[in-house]
């Protein structure tokens, strides 16, 4: 892929924003997406261009209504960049079909779990927070995922079950080893409400008996799979709190300065879901090492997150909500509160990403950042039957 900025885009950045490239040096990262760092009158801005292989117009239109979220979110005090518009518009769509966005270029660095300290992690817990407290304040009619249909997370687990099982069913019957062929992503609808005992009758070959050696760490996956969609509380997500949250909460969209957050990125999946999984998804990013969940960062982000938000039985309401929290890590909440909500947000996490993660393309080692998912993933199952 070519690095350059096209010329098209350099003329309507003249044209449209009054943007002149004294440089413009190319930035890694965003899969498909291109970015370059944009040097004029001596500030920096970010320019990205949007694949159309990747996102087609009404995806396009999605991340338009989450960059307006992020525009708000912006004159809230939220850490994050502020947007260039034109017309009313972020992204700005060219003749040829060209879409572009502009925003500040963000000083920090990205941290990982090796890294982030205890305070860091207040930081961005504090920040989840007032994102999630901004966006409650915005109407979730028209936004992407609303209404959420609860029933339909756990069919989706039980049809990514059934489906992965199934195809080691059809791998066993050519009597040969599981190839990228035999472990398609493509899944069949459920029609009705699916229990573990109806598909044992329908299919007792499925389960821990069948061939595990054809692919024996993505076979130990779907058991643990099973074992925790049988077990899994039949209230579980109805008692999940919902509104509008970041949905890409991870270490590649966060910046540090210091102790501090300086800047939350890429708003582009924002849409309506449990909150509780953006939550789930930077204590997993960021906490979990070598197989050991460090309990003194989780707490610190849930601690920070309070600040702004805040679910039953915590202890307050936030107090930048009028309420009374801990002013730092681990000072104001119950330690059943913290342990109450941890446990649920990993819990939900592993509901919502396990089918994303359990499959053999992942196992098989695709790339490093989907691997790392996979074992964060893995660990919650083996977490939850602990």
């Amino acid at each position: 892929m070519k690095s350059e900025m096209g010329e098209e885009i350099r003329a309507d950045l003249k044209c449209s924003f009054g943007l002149h490239a004294d440089s413009v040096t190319p930035v890694s990262g965003g899969w498909l997406n291109r970015k370059w760092k944009l040097v004029c009158d001596g500030n920096a801005w970010l320019i990205k261009q949007y694949s159309r292989k990747r996102f087609n117009q009404k995806q396009l239109d999605w991340i338009e209504q989450s960059m307006q979220r992020q525009i708000i979110a912006k004159k809230e005090g939220v850490p994050c960049p502020g947007l260039f518009s034109f017309q009313g518009k972020v992204l700005r769509t060219l003749p040829d079909g060209t879409t572009y966005m502009v925003m500040e270029f963000c000083p920090g660095v990205m941290l990982d779990h090796n890294t982030v300290t205890t305070d860091q992690m207040y930081s961005l817990g504090k920040a989840c927070g007032q994102i999630h407290r901004t966006f409650s304040a915005l109407p979730p009619q028209g936004v992407r995922g609303y209404p959420l249909d609860r029933k339909a997370v756990l069919r989706e687990l039980w049809e990514h079950y059934r489906t992965q099982m199934a195809e080691y069913e059809k791998a066993a019957e050519k009597g040969g080893h599981a190839g990228s062929s035999d472990f398609s992503d493509s899944s069949e609808g459920l029609s009705a409400e699916f229990s573990l005992e109806s598909f044992a009758e329908i299919s007792p070959g499925y389960f821990p008996e069948l061939f595990p050696e054809l692919f024996p760490e993505l076979f130990r996956a779907l058991v643990q799979e099973r074992r925790i969609l049988e077990q899994l509380p039949a209230d579980f997500f109805d008692r999940m709190e919902t509104g509008i949250g970041h949905e890409d909460f991870t270490p590649d969209n966060m910046l540090f300065f210091g102790n501090e957050v300086s800047a939350i990125l890429d708003f582009d999946r924002s849409q309506y879901g449990c909150r509780l999984h953006d939550v789930g998804r930077a204590i997993l990013s960021f906490a979990l090492k070598d197989g050991e969940l460090d309990r003194k960062k989780a707490y610190a982000f849930l601690e920070g997150y309070g600040e702004w938000m805040a679910f039953e039985g915590s202890g307050g309401t936030g107090t930048k909500a009028g309420g009374t929290a801990g002013t730092s890590a681990g000072a104001g909440r119950s330690s059943d509160w913290l342990e109450r909500t941890l446990s649920d947000a990993l819990m939900l996490t592993w509901c919502l990403e396990a089918p994303w993660w359990v499959k053999r393309g992942v196992f098989a080692g695709a790339s490093v950042k989907p691997v790392r998912f996979l074992e964060e993933i893995l660990w919650v199952g083996e977490w939850w039957r602990e």
